[in-house]
């Protein structure tokens, strides 16, 4: 009889840990849909963004595969039946897990100015994963837009054939395809994080009898001036042959270093947790905007590409 239930215990906690390390691999990003052969340092952004994810998806599938296995253990000694297994399980991997954000905010941090700046840091670590990750979709734009008008301009000259240009073209759609997927899927997440943000706001606020404060603004800084480089003396021209010369085809690396756009809003911190809370929430929300109006770039670029192609080739 121990036996038996001795099996029954190990079943139970080996299907919970299936579906949780199933659950871990999958992206969140989607598949991967890009062939990688012309243009790998335009897919790179997002080649690193996927292997941030991987790391990211292992570390946590552990965190609630050991409160899976430490809750098994307790519901079963506890109740001394696998079904005590299952449901502690059910528990602990609660507890690795993600509980509803406002209500575990305020069961784990009674104080109140400590769950304030809890928020803050929350809503400051979002900030910062998507400006990160709309840069790494940025950067891939601008890299296959270079790379699209070099193909372009080869294939005008004749040093690139209909096939390759074909096939360079595919490559370029595909990754931009799949950087405004990925920034998609984080913009749809995002924006229901700010709702979830909105309504902590206004409970603290409640809590607090206080009216919602308003957010607080910093005057932006003022941009440095353009420094001024004088002009190098002009060297004497080579003389080149009339004849031309068939030149390879060959595509540079894009040097394309984009950086995160500047928010809209530019907080000033007061001192006044629930202010800063409601002055955070709403860079938050500039930058959930900053990333639609990157996602609608990306879907601009592909549209314009089409075009010339369809031009091009008739």
């Amino acid at each position: 009889m121990r036996i038996r239930k001795s099996r029954t215990f190990a079943s139970v906690v080996y299907v919970m840990l299936v579906a949780i390390l199933v659950s871990g691999c999958a992206s969140k990003y989607g598949q991967q849909i890009t062939v990688v052969k012309y243009y790998p340092e335009c897919y790179q952004p997002l080649q690193d963004l996927r292997e941030a994810e991987k790391k990211f998806n292992k570390t946590v599938a552990g965190s609630v595969a050991a409160g899976v296995i430490v809750g098994a253990l307790a519901g079963a000694l506890i109740t001394g039946k696998p079904q005590g297994a299952l449901a502690g399980g059910l528990a602990g991997g609660l507890a690795g897990g993600v509980l509803g954000y406002a209500v575990a905010k305020q069961q784990q941090i009674k104080d109140d100015n400590q769950r304030l700046a809890s928020y803050l840091q929350d809503i400051d670590g979002d900030i910062s994963g998507l400006d990160r990750i709309a840069a790494a979709a940025r950067v891939a734009r601008q890299c296959y837009d270079k790379q699209f008008d070099m193909a372009v301009a080869a294939f005008k000259d004749g040093r690139m054939s209909r096939q390759e240009l074909n096939e360079r073209y595919e490559e370029i759609k595909n990754g931009n395809i799949e950087a405004g997927r990925i920034l998609g899927s984080v913009v749809a997440s995002a924006a229901q994080k700010d709702a979830q943000y909105q309504a902590a706001l206004v409970d603290e606020a409640k809590k607090a009898n206080r009216p919602v404060p308003e957010p607080v603004m910093a005057a932006p800084e003022p941009e440095p001036m353009p420094v001024t480089q004088p002009k190098a003396p002009k060297k004497a021209k080579a003389k080149v042959s009339k004849k031309k010369q068939a030149e390879p085809v060959e595509t540079q690396p894009a040097q394309v270093q984009a950086k995160p756009a500047p928010a809209k809003v530019t907080v000033a911190d007061t001192g006044d947790k629930l202010t800063d809370m409601s002055t955070h929430k709403a860079k938050f929300a500039a930058v959930v905007n900053d990333a639609k109006a990157e996602q609608k770039e990306i879907e601009d670029a592909q549209a314009k590409r089409q075009k010339t192609l369809d031009q091009l080739t008739g």
